[in-house]
């Protein structure tokens, strides 16, 4: 588990799922690297994309996603 400042990441193969109560610009810097973690991931196969996906206002996932064209990244708003 990646540990930040007001964030906790859980890194799972092909997913991350962060945990938020601090500023929004370091959401931002956790949730960028998220993304660059799993484009690295995504070279491997070649066959998914990433999509970032807001449950609720303080819980977000950054996953591999077969809906999603590999080289894209996808927003998806559940909160």
């Amino acid at each position: 588990m990646t540990q930040q400042i007001d964030a906790a990441t859980r890194q799972l193969p092909g997913r991350r799922v962060l945990a938020w109560n601090g500023h929004p610009e370091l959401l931002q810097k956790a949730l960028d690297t998220a993304e660059r973690e799993l484009i690295s991931e995504a070279a491997r196969g070649r066959n998914r994309g990433i999509l970032m996906t807001r449950l609720d206002t303080t819980t977000f996932m950054a996953e591999l996603s077969d809906e999603v064209p590999y080289g894209s990244t996808w927003e998806r708003d559940l909160s």
